[in-house]
């Protein structure tokens, strides 16, 4: 499961961008088409995904530049029932949607998932 996203998507919603489980699976299938090589690429087509005024926006690009220059933006952030139902959400969607599994588990898209730029 990839839990540097949805660490993410919970950031988010602690800084006032409500993320539904929907949305969530729309930026799952973001990150496995785009990876995480490109990061301008994907905080924009994150940003379309998961930002819905200018206000989440705004809200979206600064947590996105905290929490992917590895800062630390709340000190307690336990998993919420709400993500761990996402987490249910995302492995019942890789159990039925075969092509977004494959992508996900290819070796190529677990080395980028898991950002281990040694084996690469």
């Amino acid at each position: 499961m990839e839990t540097k996203l949805l660490g993410f998507i919970q950031a988010l919603r602690h800084h006032q961008v409500y993320v539904s489980t929907a949305e969530s699976l729309d930026a799952m299938r973001t990150l496995a088409l785009l990876g995480y090589d490109n990061r301008p690429q994907l905080k924009h087509a994150l940003a379309l995904v998961l930002a819905k005024t200018v206000a989440e926006k705004d809200h979206f690009d600064a947590v996105f530049d905290l929490y992917f220059s590895g800062q630390r933006l709340s000190p307690h952030q336990q998993e919420s029932d709400e993500t761990k139902a996402i987490e249910v959400n995302i492995e019942q969607l890789l159990a039925t949607d075969s092509v977004l599994a494959n992508a996900v588990s290819a070796p190529l898209s677990q080395l980028l998932l898991t950002q281990n730029s040694l084996k690469l």
